[in-house]
């Protein structure tokens, strides 16, 4: 195949190792914590991911977004949405008869200083008052990857118009 299919395989590869991945994190929080996570959790492809032309040495550049059940508390959620993200990113770097999958989070809000998840709401709160015109840029190619899709709409709702907004960018 050719090399932007190369690069679409090894995207499709890398979205389902994650899936499964985030499944299984998930499955083991909840079973360790003894309570559901109360929310769900989505993985957005950024990057040479989000833009279908992963390369084989290429980490996968993500942002981890959350959602609260209806009447599940923001923060318990953001607590064990968090404690799935960690799980995953172990999960994925481990050892084996494959090489390990690096997660890089750098391009969220704030980067190292912020949040490693954040809800669809501080998402919204960050975007409105503190990005910067690169963020926005960078979101040119956000792609959900593993996840619900309801909350992929959700998140795709949000971003969309700060991506491509009505008339272009401003100077």
């Amino acid at each position: 195949i050719d090399l932007p299919g190369v690069g679409a395989a090894l995207t499709d590869l890398t979205g389902s190792t994650i899936q499964v991945a985030l499944d299984a994190a998930t499955r083991a929080v909840e079973e360790r914590e003894g309570v559901p996570i109360g929310g769900d959790i989505l993985v957005v492809a950024m990057g040479s991911l989000g833009g279908r032309e992963l390369g084989y040495a290429s980490d996968a550049d993500v942002m981890f977004v959350h959602q609260p059940h209806a009447g599940a508390s923001e923060k318990d959620v953001q607590t064990r949405a968090t404690m799935v993200v960690q799980e995953l990113r172990k999960l994925l770097s481990g050892s084996g008869p494959d090489p390990g999958l690096s997660l890089d989070a750098d391009l969220r809000p704030e980067g190292k200083a912020g949040p490693l998840v954040r809800s669809v709401d501080s998402f919204r709160t960050y975007y409105e008052r503190w990005a910067l015109t690169w963020e926005f840029q960078a979101l040119l190619r956000a792609t959900p990857i593993a996840g619900p899709p309801e909350l992929a709409d959700a998140f795709l709702a949000l971003i969309d118009p700060l991506r491509w907004p009505e008339g272009g960018i401003t100077e």
